[in-house]
């Protein structure tokens, strides 16, 4: 009978500790869940502040001040997760492995340049926690971006719209699609590689072949600020696909210089194979074969 009382004694003593973990589990999860409303609505407000404001001082403080924000966000618990519905302005994407989320956005400043801000989230199995890492801009190296090592404390700055994936599964190579304003005069689209180190650490930067030659780190391409290129993954393909810039016929003295270039009609491919981009011109973007 003592025997039986104390089973008892302890089973119920056992459902007590679950459901206490239980309670304090979802009160944990609720207040991460208002401390985020909280904070997406300081973010904007910020952002709002910018939009509304002509002074570059107050831009650049007001998407300083978004961006800290933002950075204290995306370290509570439910982050990861979290859609931040009322950031419009602000760029979120998941890779379709959902491990990772690449969180970026810019500020118009004068002279049609732009304030970049931007994170990488990193959820792997292999990982305790989510790692969390702030992409800072730094001064560019305007002659030669494209071969320039460019990391997380130096990030080259852009609006990530489109992230691939690419490689194999146990080793995933992920490519960004970004676009900068760059001046008054022109725009760049951007492919930038990312990978992960052991310890979930953003690695930028890979190999790529273009028409410019081989072991480019990044592949930059600048146009006439009121043209239109496209730039973007095709998954039947499997490759990278933008519009191929060009001058103009009509203005043979102006030939390579990017304030006179936009898309000719053809079409450039990148794909992936061996740990490098591989070029190819001329891309028939109604063939469902990779060439």
């Amino acid at each position: 009978m003592l025997t039986y009382i104390t089973t008892i004694i302890m089973r119920k003593t056992i459902i007590a500790i679950i459901s206490a973990l239980i309670i304090t589990a979802l009160q944990a999860r609720a207040q991460d869940s208002t401390a985020l409303w909280r904070a997406e609505n300081q973010i904007a407000q910020a952002l709002e502040k910018c939009a509304n404001t002509g002074d570059d001082a107050r831009k650049t403080a007001y998407a300083a001040e978004a961006a800290n924000l933002m950075e204290d966000a995306l370290k509570t618990q439910l982050a990861f997760g979290y859609e931040f519905p009322l950031l419009k302005s602000v760029s979120k994407l998941r890779s379709d492995d959902g491990l990772v989320r690449v969180i970026t956005f810019g500020v118009g400043i004068s002279g049609g340049r732009y304030i970049y801000h931007g994170f990488v989230m990193y959820q792997s199995e292999d990982l305790d926690d989510i790692v969390v890492t702030r992409l800072k801009t730094a001064r560019r190296p305007e002659n030669d971006p494209e071969n320039a090592n460019m990391q997380s404390d130096n990030w080259y700055g852009a609006i990530y719209y489109e992230i691939s994936q690419f490689g194999k599964k146990s080793q995933p190579v992920y490519a960004l699609c970004g676009w900068d304003g760059h001046d008054q005069y022109t725009n760049r689209k951007v492919v930038e590689q990312l990978t992960f180190d052991d310890e979930g650490t953003p690695v930028l930067g890979g190999l790529f072949q273009s028409e410019k030659g081989n072991g480019l780190s990044r592949l930059i391409f600048e146009f006439n600020e009121r043209a239109m290129m496209t730039l973007k993954y095709i998954g039947k393909q499997k490759l990278i696909v933008g519009d191929h810039l060009d001058t103009p016929a009509t203005l043979p003295q102006h030939k390579g210089k990017p304030r006179f270039m936009g898309p000719d009609g053809s079409y450039d491919g990148f794909y992936y194979k061996d740990g490098r981009w591989h070029y190819v011109a001329d891309v028939d973007i109604t063939n469902q074969a990779r060439p």
